[in-house]
């Protein structure tokens, strides 16, 4: 299957444009990071108590956790399509 049919690569570019919506300072309140990913949701409290070290680090572990989230159902999803199509390929 070519990249541009798998949904793990749109999940990717959705992903990487909220990513960049949010480093361009348009989401403030880092809404729109948040409620994407329910990774970052259910950190969000373990991430604004505990203070890391380096900032860089601090800055980038939410667009890592997002990109993490979307990929992985990304992937899923493409496994489950795949697996669908097996079976329909093999009932024939």
């Amino acid at each position: 299957m070519r990249l541009i049919q798998k949904i793990s690569f749109w999940f990717l570019i959705v992903s990487l444009m909220i990513c960049l919506f949010n480093l361009l300072g348009y989401d403030d309140k880092n809404l729109l990071l948040g409620y994407t990913s329910p990774l970052i949701l259910w950190l969000n409290p373990w991430l604004t108590r505990n203070t890391i070290e380096n900032e860089l680090i601090e800055q980038l572990l939410p667009y890592g956790l997002h990109l993490f989230s979307w990929i992985f159902a990304g992937i899923l999803i493409d496994g489950l399509i795949s697996l669908v199509k097996g079976r329909n390929n093999s009932d024939r």
